[in-house]
């Protein structure tokens, strides 16, 4: 591997005394972060579509198949930053349950497209467990962009292949003020500091990397009046 140096005046994130993590430099904030009022999980990855994810007409033919809407970056509209309607979906399956009739028999005609990591002890289970729980709104973060966006997922959507799922943490904090703390400017600032950076601008938004988004400022106000 070839490692470039850059002069400390010219480098994105200059190496000095600061600590530094994989998710880019450490700012030194001892005060509230998004862990305190937020939950964030990446969605699980489910292989290749057309084994635990299919198409609508594939789900045609598995009418018994515990099916939940399933999305993924290319469903986010770039214009509104809205999601589309899904056009696929999830096969979940149960650990201690294997199938039977249609969908074990899909499962057992596709499993072998499966690759090597994904391959787990029961044939019948995703490479990742469905475990996100999907009974109330959240938002979808892509992993990677020039910028945090968040797009609003209603119950019953699961975001799939390791996009970012953030729900509240608990009732004294609004989706819609963790929305607001994600999109703002010393938000996007931050994460402009600290994110891994990736070619043409692109950053590597991680879910450690949000969990230690600071809560200051003006941010902090919003909190706090969610929770009075």
């Amino acid at each position: 591997m070839e490692v470039v140096l850059t002069p400390s005046a010219q480098a994105r994130i200059p190496l000095g005394k600061q600590a530094v993590s994989p998710d880019g430099a450490l700012d030194q904030h001892d005060g509230p972060t998004l862990a305190d009022i937020a939950t964030v999980r990446l969605a699980p990855w489910l292989g290749p579509h057309g084994i635990f994810t299919i198409d609508a007409h594939q789900a045609g033919r598995l009418p018994d198949a515990d099916l939940l809407p399933a999305v993924d970056s290319d469903d986010i509209d770039p214009a509104s930053y809205t999601l589309r309607p899904a056009t696929r979906y999830a096969i979940r399956t149960l650990k201690d349950r294997e199938p039977t009739g249609a969908v074990r028999d899909h499962l057992q005609a596709t499993i072998a497209r499966m690759p090597k990591r994904g391959q787990k002890g029961r044939w019948w289970m995703p490479p990742e467990a469905i475990t996100l729980a999907l009974d109330r709104p959240a938002l979808l973060i892509p992993r990677i962009g020039r910028k945090i966006r968040t797009i609003r997922l209603e119950p019953g959507i699961l975001p799939i292949n390791h996009n970012l799922y953030v729900v509240s943490a608990g009732p004294d904090h609004s989706l819609e003020a963790i929305q607001d703390i994600l999109q703002s400017d010393e938000t996007q600032h931050w994460v402009s500091r600290n994110a891994p950076p990736l070619e043409n601008g692109y950053l590597d938004i991680r879910a450690g990397l949000l969990r230690r988004i600071p809560i200051i400022g003006s941010l902090s106000r919003k909190t706090s009046n969610v929770q009075g």
